[in-house]
């Protein structure tokens, strides 16, 4: 029987954060940025970058709490952002359990049955204004005429600004913070 082990022969706490406070946007990198970065964020402001073969949108994750659900359109997709409170940064303190709640994110493609569907905020979840249905954060109607359907989730990158720009430079930036 394989058995997972803490015992690796490396001094190291696992468990712990190594990296107490690393995702501070104001705080230090581990490593040196190449000349120039871009400046429009800070450059360790957590992203959700989304994608297509030409066309790319960063999402500035803060700004999610308070505008989530959030529809974005990256070239000519319609996608929907969920945000849902409840998960932990694994950056922020020394355990992931401690860390500051940075919530959950979700991007999808809201089309059911060739239907374009609109959602808002409703309890622990979401509703889309087409047919009442309710939805929670995996993108699954658990109530209402599309109860067990599920929207196509869509590929994106939870990351920091440095890291996204640096792969997509001409990147849209959509910022609804104050």
């Amino acid at each position: 029987a394989l058995v997972l082990s803490q015992d690796t022969g490396f001094d190291r706490p696992y468990g712990t954060n190594p990296y107490v406070g690393y995702d501070d946007p104001d705080g230090e990198l581990l490593f040196e940025l190449p000349d120039d970065p871009d400046q429009r964020l800070p450059v360790k402001e957590r992203v959700i970058g989304i994608s297509d073969e030409t066309n790319s949108v960063a999402v500035v994750r803060r700004s999610l709490v308070g505008h989530s659900p959030l529809q974005v359109v990256v070239g000519d997709r319609d996608l929907v952002v969920w945000h849902k409170p409840g998960q932990a940064s694994a950056l922020d303190a020394s355990t992931v359990a401690g860390g500051t709640d940075i919530g959950t994110v979700g991007v999808y493609d809201p089309v059911v049955d060739g239907r374009l569907l609109h959602f808002v905020a409703a309890g622990d979840g979401f509703r889309d204004e087409e047919t009442g249905s309710r939805w929670n954060v995996l993108g699954q109607a658990v109530g209402g005429p599309l109860k067990g359907n599920d929207l196509q989730p869509y590929q994106h990158l939870d990351t920091f600004w440095f890291a996204w720009v640096t792969f997509h430079p001409d990147t849209d930036l959509l910022d609804l913070t104050p």
